[in-house]
């Protein structure tokens, strides 16, 4: 692939594809990121950061990952066959199930119950704050959606009581209601407020969904969006990372890291496990798993000697009978009640080899 010179080329060829990579295409409009492209198959490849926004030939785009140094890459909304084919060649770290909403067919709205403002670069702070992914560059991006992009608001008794925003690739988001306001409604006038200012512009209104996100799910149909395509957010680990390799030498002993993402996702291997029994105490917990011929397991969690900012916990095997090491974790995988973790035990080579666990330590 070559490096994107035209991206207005670009942006035009995208709008014929099938289906139209709204993200891609908001992304090469709103940023002056680094791009990618080959013409003849309509492939892409925009990076932000962590992040990369991705569309086209699955072969085109895992030769240039190869081409890339190994280290952590995120990936953003890619359309589901596209996203297997890459993160099943891949140490798949965490892996969010998402799906597009799009918004096709607004109606303009000409009233509305509250007053509807734009929101002013003084609420900023406030909307970074109650930002459910907040990190060291979530106020730059939400100065710049205020600044660049549509916002709707409402204000009660001189605060902001709910509003939404956009995302640098044209997705709607930010969206949020302060708890002493909720139940009004106040979700469902904004966003139609902001779908009148997209429509204005001429840019489909398109939001992304947490496939456990049933709160917005609902509103999002609410307001008009159909869902349309299954578009996973998810990060692999690519070889042997520099931060990886220092994380491994504060540990004592070899040992092998594993995510639920990659076990759940990423390998096909069968739970063995028949019952379990969990039982919680602080910040451990203990899994009793029973399976056919007698086989048990008695697991330890732990997370104090772990890294729990990033939630990944130490798994001790104190005993077991007729169950291998990869048996235990796919039964974590299955039982386990967390969304995203990563798992750290001691090595086993059948383990590692079988469900693609890294060696650390």
């Amino acid at each position: 692939m070559q490096e994107i010179i035209n991206r207005s080329a670009v942006i035009e060829r995208l709008r014929k594809s099938r289906p139209v990579p709204l993200n891609v295409i908001g992304i090469l409009e709103n940023t002056d990121n680094k791009g990618y492209e080959d013409s003849q198959t309509g492939t892409v490849w925009v990076e932000n950061k962590y992040f990369n926004y991705i569309t086209g030939d699955a072969c085109l785009i895992k030769e240039h990952l190869e081409n890339m140094p190994d280290g952590f890459y995120g990936f953003s909304g890619v359309r589901g066959p596209l996203a297997k084919e890459l993160y099943k060649d891949y140490f798949l770290h965490w892996l969010e199930p998402t799906d597009r909403y799009v918004c096709k067919n607004h109606q303009h709205m000409e009233s509305f119950p509250y007053e509807m403002v734009d929101i002013g670069m003084e609420e900023a702070l406030g909307i970074n704050d109650r930002y459910e992914y907040k990190n060291e560059d979530s106020l730059e991006r939400i100065r710049s959606a205020i600044s660049e992009r549509p916002t709707s608001g409402i204000y009660i008794e001189g605060e902001l009581a709910s509003y939404c925003l956009v995302h640098e690739d044209n997705s709607i988001g930010y969206m949020y209601t302060l708890e002493k306001h909720r139940h009004k409604g106040l979700g469902y006038w904004v966003t139609l407020d902001l779908l009148n200012k997209m429509t204005k512009l001429g840019t489909t209104s398109f939001v992304e969904i947490t496939g456990f996100n049933y709160k917005s799910q609902g509103l999002a149909k609410k307001t008009g969006f159909e869902k349309d395509l299954y578009t996973p957010w998810f990060g692999i680990i690519k070889g042997e990372p520099q931060d990886l390799i220092e994380w491994g030498k504060t540990l004592k002993g070899k040992k092998m890291f594993i995510t639920l993402a990659q076990l759940r996702y990423n390998t096909d291997q069968e739970c063995v496990v028949d019952e379990v029994r969990i039982e919680k105490k602080d910040r451990q917990e203990r899994y009793h798993f029973v399976g056919k011929e007698n086989s048990y397991a008695t697991i330890l969690i732990n997370s104090e000697e772990a890294d729990e900012d990033d939630d990944t916990y130490i798994v001790q095997i104190d005993e077991t009978q007729g169950f291998s090491t990869q048996d235990i974790l796919i039964g974590l995988a299955k039982h386990m009640t967390y969304h995203q973790a990563g798992l750290i035990v001691d090595y086993d080579e059948q383990a590692a080899t079988v469900l693609g666990c890294l060696a650390i330590g």
